[in-house]
């Protein structure tokens, strides 16, 4: 496996040019858990993203696809989970 680094973990990749933003990195420790997966499986299915590219390992994410307007804001409540405050 490459090593990359202090590249961040979480790389979100928005192709819909209406939309902002259109890119997104953040840092996410245990990035590849059943339980984080499962809850961005369920924001991408409640975004309706068309899905471009999928990458996961345990350590990175990385997702390429169409997304609403202000979508920022909901990812982050996925991606943290029932944790997370307002964002």
């Amino acid at each position: 496996m490459p090593d990359f680094g202090d590249q961040p973990s979480v790389t979100v990749v928005n192709i819909n040019s209406d939309a902002s933003p259109t890119i997104f990195r953040v840092d996410k420790d245990n990035i590849g858990t059943t339980e984080v997966l499962v809850r961005i499986a369920a924001w991408l299915k409640e975004e309706e993203a068309l899905i471009i590219n999928l990458s996961v390992t345990p350590n990175n994410l990385c997702v390429v696809a169409a997304l609403k307007d202000d979508w920022l804001g909901r990812f982050l409540k996925a991606l943290h989970g029932p944790e997370a405050t307002s964002i």
